[in-house]
């Protein structure tokens, strides 16, 4: 593959070895990241802060359903958040899962997760809005 960088792609990475713009050099080999207990820590007590939201959200849709009539409304929205923060307490296991072991590796690449997050409260967005949206239309008299 060398043989066809172009003549200023072979002066620069002669010349800048450190630099791998234009490729790897064969001879360097890159030192392993290291691994601070801090890191770790914080791995943890991210996963522990979404499991807090899961707690939170089916600890809230719980006592929904304990106080609310069998099959009213209440209980129907309460049955619907369960799953979300099912997904939160699946999420916050497999991402500190996930990271440990990217940590434990010492990847080379990023060890955090941009878009699960965002999918996380897009779902409970969308359930709230169901919420919503059903409570208007009932409030404005519209059948559903």
């Amino acid at each position: 593959a060398r043989e066809e960088w172009s003549p200023l792609a072979r002066l620069a990475e002669a010349v800048l070895p450190c630099f791998t713009a234009f490729g790897r050099s064969d001879k360097y080999r890159f030192a392993l990241q290291k691994v601070e207990p801090k890191l770790v820590f914080a791995s943890e007590r991210v996963a522990i802060h979404w499991l807090h939201y899961s707690v939170t959200i089916s600890s809230i849709a719980t006592g929904i359903l304990a106080f609310s009539k069998q099959g009213s409304r209440a209980s129907n929205y309460a049955l619907l958040i369960l799953p979300v923060a099912f997904l939160y307490a699946a999420y916050s296991v497999h991402i500190h899962f996930w990271r440990t072991n990217r940590i434990n590796t010492r990847v080379r690449e990023r060890w955090d997760d941009p878009r699960g997050p965002v999918i996380l409260v897009l779902c409970l967005v969308a359930a709230l809005t169901v919420m919503f949206v059903s409570e208007l239309y009932i409030y404005l008299g519209l059948d559903i």
